[in-house]
């Protein structure tokens, strides 16, 4: 894989108990995007979605996580977070499976961002033909890695043969995981199978595991635990702990607007102390590029229509610009009002691009432009 220096710097695996296996190494899927070290290790921001498999067996996948992925190369966040069932699988033979898992792959690259993925129940479903598909195609089953002043746990809620999912051996890793990485800023859990759902049902099927969870996460202070399982949202607060469910990305919905049943997504900014989430819906950010003109002038128009705002990393064609010889301008037009945006240049994602990055306030369109510095702005 290109950039494994870069990996073995930035994805740590603490070492478990002597009685417990060694995971694998927690990396990406396998979508070509690199994980890179953040400007700053207490910012950044990450995106967390999960459960867009189909409605059944030979179904397509719903196009929703495609858009999904979309919108995410418009935020470009450090990395994603995906909490499984990202195939029907369930009774799928292990070359349907695969297959499926190669058209998820494919639409993931459009995220043109790192991806983390937990399995859940529709890709291993106590199957083990399944899980060594699993295994083949997304890697490993449960790890952790460190990013900037925080730490990232993904949990195997799928367990074959563990009692309710999760197994003992597990849990000593976990013990030891978190122990070890006690120190960070802020810890984040993902994992498919929620501890306190909407459903009751729908939870960890283990209840003494689940205990022993709850009071992990409560004695290490983990910021916020991230699950699926429930094709909704679904967010509460236990011991201090923040449990969200965000099953939101194309699977058949389990139940209506009003108690979370909707598609969606989540943004999840670390601001030093501070962790901030929003919930944004796809469909809801679109944008649209010009081509360039002869004299260099390059504009775009980016729609928010998300409740909160959204940042955005705009990629203009480069031709003869630099950061450092180019100016942007950001501005968003209300019923009665104009108003600047701050945006500032920096070098674009893909090869012979340039990038603008700003940030859109919720129900707004912003008129980006970009052009030389030697070229006055309109209405200088």
């Amino acid at each position: 894989m290109k950039g494994a220096g870069i990996l073995v710097a930035l994805v740590t695996l603490s070492l478990p108990l002597l009685a417990s296996p060694l995971p694998k190494s927690l990396v990406p899927l396998r979508t070509g995007a690199e994980l890179t070290a953040p400007k700053d290790p207490g910012r950044f921001y990450f995106v967390v979605s999960g459960d867009n498999r189909a409605a059944g067996r030979s179904v397509p996948m719903p196009p929703v996580a495609t858009r999904i992925f979309k919108e995410i190369s418009l935020i470009h966040p450090a990395f994603t977070l995906w909490t499984g069932d990202t195939i029907y699988g369930f009774t799928d033979t292990p070359g349907e499976a695969t297959r499926e898992y190669q058209h998820f792959l494919v639409a993931a690259r459009r995220a043109k961002t790192p991806i983390f993925n937990v399995p859940g129940n529709h890709e291993i479903y106590n199957r083990p033909a399944l899980q060594s598909v699993y295994k083949q195609q997304m890697g490993s089953l449960y790890g952790s890695f460190n990013y900037g002043n925080c730490h990232f746990i993904a949990l195997d809620t799928e367990e074959i043969g563990a009692d309710g999912g999760f197994s003992t051996t597990q849990l000593n890793w976990l013990r030891h995981d978190l122990a070890t990485n006690s120190r960070a800023t802020h810890i984040f859990v993902f994992m498919h199978h929620p501890l306190y759902p909407l459903v009751p049902e729908d939870a960890l099927k283990n209840g003494v595991m689940r205990k022993a969870l709850q009071e992990l996460f409560s004695r290490y202070h983990v910021a916020y635990v991230f699950s699926g399982h429930e094709h909704l949202y679904f967010a509460s607060v236990h011991n201090g702990v923040h449990y969200v469910v965000t099953g939101g990305a194309g699977a058949p919905m389990d139940t209506t607007p009003e108690h979370g049943g909707f598609l969606h997504y989540m943004l999840v900014t670390v601001d030093g102390a501070q962790v901030k989430t929003a919930v944004l819906q796809p469909w809801r950010l679109s944008v649209a590029i010009g081509p360039k003109e002869p004299n260099e002038w390059q504009s775009a128009l980016v729609c928010n229509y998300n409740a909160s705002a959204v940042p955005v990393l705009l990629e203009f064609d480069k031709g003869d610009l630099t950061p450092a010889s180019s100016l942007v301008q950001a501005t968003w037009k209300g019923k009665r009002l104009t108003a600047s945006i701050p945006a500032h240049l920096e070098a674009g994602v893909e090869h012979g691009r340039i990038g603008a990055q700003l940030t859109v306030p919720p129900g707004v369109a912003v008129v980006v432009s970009l052009r030389p510095k030697a070229e006055p702005m309109a209405g200088h």
